[in-house]
């Protein structure tokens, strides 16, 4: 029988330990979320929605116009998310 190699030798050990590799994981996202400030969130959701708009209003269909805007309108709204173009 061959003997392990060492990237077999860890994912036998995640996979044994893999309730507490989540857990670990799952608390520094929670940490780095907690960390990031709100002003930068609302930032970036606005870069992204700003993204979404131009695209759509660039584009030659019209169904994407009708569908998509007003959605983000509505995020904007229910997250009070200011268009800061």
């Amino acid at each position: 029988m061959e003997s392990e190699t060492e990237n077999q030798k860890i994912e036998k050990e995640i996979a044994m330990n893999k309730p507490k590799v989540l857990e670990l994981v799952l608390r520094i996202i929670v940490y780095l979320i907690a960390q990031v400030s709100m002003n930068k969130l609302d930032r970036f959701a606005d870069l992204l929605l700003d993204f979404i708009e131009n695209t759509v209003q660039k584009s030659d269909t019209k169904i994407d116009d009708r569908i998509l805007l007003p959605l983000c309108e509505l995020i904007r709204e229910t997250f009070k998310i200011a268009d800061n173009d």
